[in-house]
């Protein structure tokens, strides 16, 4: 569109507000926007701030994405119980864009920090539950479900297996009045099927993360793909099936385009080389140590880059180490 310019039609139905919203958003914004790099370049400010928000109401994105990192920092110098008593009592904390880097945060520091975790996502829970009807109640049940079911995962890297099982319940439970988004779901099923493999239960933990695998690879999401090979692998790998592992996480080391994926990129070829140390074939594991150095390289560059960037999406760069194990 840049190059034409717009039909006396479109401007007639633009004018006197006829024109579709597809057709406003799809046509008369981008051939305006063309005629000034600034305003093109706010435009694409605004689109990166919906995905990383994960919503598609713009207003959402740009009054709340940006504030979230800030009033988190504020937030996380208080007391837990000071923390609840001001995402259940302060509007300000009430937000999805809160919610958001609530649990992106959780799942960033669940491994090193698993108390933390499940305080974070207690408190997303709880800013989720709150939620009122400023935001489409099918997608407040999305998130509900996501935050129940990213508290259960916390809990379950804290060895706490019981209460993980009661939130994951929970999640699915919100499932039923959600949007029926089945990214969401490969999410629940993903987080879930790590549970069923630290309760040893090996069979159903396979199945789960097979199916999120199917959710993932059915709707394009080539990321959600890369992370239910390493799933599948770690369970083929704890129920003692080396051979089969090794072969999914070579074939997870040749799909994984490390460009694109750099952080799963790197944790593949480090659980190849664990899963050959398991399997006594020391030499095989060595050969490979030159290239997991070179791709660990490339990761720590790209994670200088994201973190010299805009708070939330720094935030935001290491969401995807909640999901290897």
């Amino acid at each position: 569109m840049q190059d034409t310019h717009l039909s006396l039609e479109t401007i007639a139905q633009w004018l006197t507000g006829d024109l579709l919203f597809e057709d406003l958003t799809g046509v008369v914004i981008p051939h305006f926007f063309a005629c000034c790099p600034v305003c093109q370049a706010r435009y694409q400010e605004v689109q990166r701030l919906k995905k990383v928000v994960d919503h598609w109401d713009e207003r959402i994105a740009v009054f709340e994405g940006p504030r979230a990192p800030e009033l988190l920092q504020d937030l996380m110098q208080k007391p837990f119980e000071e923390q609840i008593a001001l995402v259940e009592d302060d509007p300000e904390y009430q937000s999805w864009g809160f919610c958001q880097i609530l649990l992106k945060t959780s799942r960033e520091t669940a491994f090193d920090d698993p108390s933390t975790a499940v305080n974070l996502a207690e408190l997303a829970v709880t800013v989720a539950q709150g939620l009122g009807t400023a935001y489409d109640p099918c997608w407040v049940a999305d998130l509900q479900a996501r935050s129940y079911a990213c508290l259960g995962n916390a809990r379950r890297i804290l060895g706490e297996l019981r209460s993980a099982e009661t939130a994951f319940r929970e999640a699915e439970g919100r499932l039923r009045d959600s949007t029926g988004n089945p990214l969401v779901q490969a999410e629940l099923l993903g987080m879930k099927s790590s549970l069923r493999c630290d309760q040893r239960r090996f069979a159903e933990a396979l199945k789960l993360i097979t199916q999120a695998f199917a959710l993932y690879r059915e709707n394009g999401d080539t990321h959600g793909v890369a992370l239910s090979y390493l799933k599948q692998a770690k369970v083929l790998e704890e129920s003692g099936e080396l051979s089969a592992a090794l072969s999914l996480l070579r074939e997870a080391v040749a799909d994984i385009d490390s460009a694109v994926e750099p952080q799963l990129s790197l944790y593949a070829r480090f659980n190849l080389t664990v899963c050959l140390v398991l399997a006594d074939r020391f030499e095989d594991a060595a050969e490979l140590l030159p290239e997991l150095h070179r791709v660990s390289q490339s990761w720590k560059r790209t994670l200088v880059g994201e973190c010299s960037g805009a708070g939330y999406s720094a935030a935001s760069s290491a969401s995807t180490t909640q999901s290897t194990a």
